[in-house]
């Protein structure tokens, strides 16, 4: 068996370039992030104010979504 450092990972993880939805998590105060993701959004949220909004908007309609369901199913979620 080979160890797990050893393995390479099917997926290649880009931090040179910003990736759309890293840009957004940071937009919306995420943590998840590299450099070159926070700078991007800096430079052009002045000229894109509305994607901020947006997702805020988003992560509002799912929190009172799941708020809702947890009332609904009495303080557990269970898949049907």
């Amino acid at each position: 068996m080979v160890a797990a450092e050893e393995r390479e990972s099917p997926i290649e993880i880009r931090d040179d370039i910003p990736a759309s939805a890293r840009t957004y998590g940071w937009a919306l105060g995420g943590r998840d992030n590299y450099r070159v993701d926070r700078d991007f959004t800096s430079k052009t949220a002045p000229a894109f104010p509305e994607p901020t909004d947006a997702g805020e908007l988003v992560q509002f309609a799912a929190a009172s979504r799941t708020r809702r369901d947890v009332r609904e199913h009495g303080g557990v979620l269970r898949k049907p």
